[in-house]
């Protein structure tokens, strides 16, 4: 299962784009080194329907893990509308 997100779901995506659940990994001490390096910009959320689109997706692929599945289950569960 693929989540495709365009142009309007976010001020950040350009152009037609999609999640790509195999290559979901955890890199926060990277990513905040990234971010404190200036290398990369922190955007703004996800819309909350957006972002639903997204964690469905990603909890209905195959090529998510287990772990990443049980820990969408529960944010989903933690963050309904």
């Amino acid at each position: 299962m693929v989540c495709m997100l365009n142009a309007d779901d976010a001020p950040f995506i350009k152009q037609p784009s999609y999640a790509v659940y195999a290559k979901m990994r955890v890199y926060c001490s990277w990513l905040e080194r990234m971010l404190d390096d200036g290398m990369i910009k922190k955007k703004e959320p996800l819309e909350p329907s957006v972002m639903k689109r997204v964690v469905d997706g990603a909890i209905n692929s195959l090529m998510t893990s287990n772990m990443f599945r049980k820990y969408l289950k529960n944010w989903s569960t933690d963050n309904e509308e």
